[in-house]
């Protein structure tokens, strides 16, 4: 089990007997045996320690720590249902330790206000709970390590500057809920390692803060929240079964999501709105997958690759230069993006059976590229606005594409090679071009353009193929071989 934030000259002040010696208050209780209860307060002062040792059944141990610096809170209970409660109210550089093994343990620790503070709380055994909560501090350093069954870890962070909290817990049906309200450059790590684990990490205010979330098992849940806050960055990494992974930033820019999930059944949604420059990254390898990003802003950069079998994936994006990349390589896929502003791309590329790309877009310079290899693919394209192409490739059987351009300057490709394949073209505006090469069985295109300066160009072949090419405008030029 990881130690992260315990450095070793505290662990050294608080084991030896010389450093004791030194301090200005000293209070050490041993207890050995059943229903023992021990109470330690301490007020003012510097370099106060205070040491618990309990060994037996139904032990509790509350140890409060008022003012001053440097002061020590350290508590080992073995045994069974063990309680602990650590305070520390005010100072600098305090050190709160606690050791569980045994059955229904808990521990409970508070820091209110100081610098530099740090809390260690090591639980190994079954249903063990923590809870701890840091206010207005700055610094402050929280490690909770959990090892066994149905273990709980609550953690708040109030306010402050450069707070971090680290949760670790290896064993089944573990939850560790986190919250950090305002406050600046906080950081959150979520280690789960077993099965049906939960996570919930909340940020809110601030700036500059980060969630870091690693789950391996079963049955995991992970929701990471950010709000009201600038370069903030979420980081859900998912090995298992059944897992799902919700994020949430509102508020804010330079905002980063990456989300990447291997196992079966796993589910991930990323919303970013407001703010600018947003990233977004979903990869999912597995079976019955489901990815989605919202972005609402500018710069916004969304990027989903599912590996695996029947995946699902959306992406809409809102706002300025906006691009979208969907990559799925398996069976039953389904891909959807839709794109509102100024100089969006997209480009989707799927290769298996039974695959479906739909792409809407509506503002200025924006471009779709759809290449799907392998049976029933279905890929239908719309743009309104300026300086608009379609790019669409199929091989295989069973292909269907649609594409309607209104605007200026459109160009369209779609290149289908297989049985049945079917092609319609609608194009308003000026500038318009149409090419369609269907090489195959039971083919049919249909192409008609309105404005100026259309060429249309169609080729089948094959057997049953039937084109039809209307044209209005000036200029248009019209090639069909058969």
């Amino acid at each position: 089990m990881k130690k992260t934030f315990i450095c070793a000259s505290a662990l050294a002040l608080f084991l030896s007997s010389s450093a004791i010696a030194q301090v200005t208050n000293n209070a050490v209780a041993t207890q050995n045996g059943t229903t023992n209860t021990s109470t330690i307060t301490q007020t003012l002062g510097s370099l106060n320690a205070a040491v618990v040792a309990q060994e037996g059944e139904l032990n509790s141990s509350t140890v409060v720590q008022t003012g001053g610096v440097a002061n020590i809170a350290g508590v080992r209970q073995s045994g069974i249902s063990n309680v602990s409660n650590a305070v520390q109210n005010g100072g600098a550089t305090n050190l709160v330790d606690i050791r569980q093994a045994g059955l229904v343990n808990d521990a409970a620790t508070l820091q209110e206000g100081g610098e530099g503070n740090l809390i260690d709380i090591d639980q190994d055994g079954d249903y063990n709970a923590t809870s701890v909560t840091q206010i207005a501090g700055e610094r402050n350093y929280t490690d909770i390590d959990q090892d066994g069954l149905m273990n709980a870890s609550v953690t708040v962070q109030d306010g402050g500057l450069r707070n971090q909290i680290e949760v670790d817990q290896t064993g089944d049906a573990n939850e560790a809920w986190v919250t950090q309200v305002g406050g600046e450059r906080n950081q959150a790590r979520v280690d789960q390692d077993g099965e049906v684990n939960i996570s919930y990490v909340d940020q809110v205010g601030g700036l500059r803060n980060g969630v870091g979330i690693d789950q391996m098992g079963e049955n995991n849940l992970i929701e990471a929240y950010q709000e009201e806050g600038y370069r903030n960055s979420a980081d859900i990494d998912q090995d298992g079964d059944l897992n799902y992974t919700g994020t949430d930033q509102i508020g804010g820019e330079y905002n980063s999501i990456v989300v990447s999930q291997q196992g079966d059944g796993n589910a991930a949604a990323v919303l970013q709105d407001g703010g600018a420059r947003n990233n977004a990254i979903i990869d999912q390898a597995g079976s019955s997958n489901f990815g989605a990003v919202l972005q609402a802003g500018l710069d916004n950069n969304a990027s989903i690759s599912q590996i695996g079998d029947m995946n699902v994936a959306e992406t809409s994006q809102i706002g300025d230069a906006n691009s979208s990349v969907t990559e799925q390589a398996g069976v039953s896929h389904s891909a959807g993006v839709a794109q509102d502003g100024t100089t969006n791309s997209a480009a989707v590329s799927q290769s298996g059976s039974l695959q479906t790309a739909t792409v809407a877009q509506m503002g200025n310079s924006n471009s779709v590229a759809v290449n799907q290899t392998g049976e029933g693919n279905v890929a239908g394209s719309l743009q309104v606005g300026d300086l608009n192409s379609i790019v669409t490739n199929q091989s295989g059987s069973g292909n269907y594409s649609g594409t309607y351009q209104s605007g200026t300057s459109n160009s369209a490709l779609i290149n289908q090679s297989g049985v049945a394949n079917g092609a319609l073209n609608y194009q308003i505006g000026v500038g318009n071009s149409t090419s369609v090469t269907q090489s195959g069985v039971l083919g049919t295109s249909t192409t008609m353009q309105m404005g100026s300066g259309n060429i249309s160009t169609v080729t089948q072949g094959g057997m049953m193929n039937n084109a039809a090419v209307i044209q209005n405008g000036a200029g248009n030029v019209s090639t069909i071989n058969q």
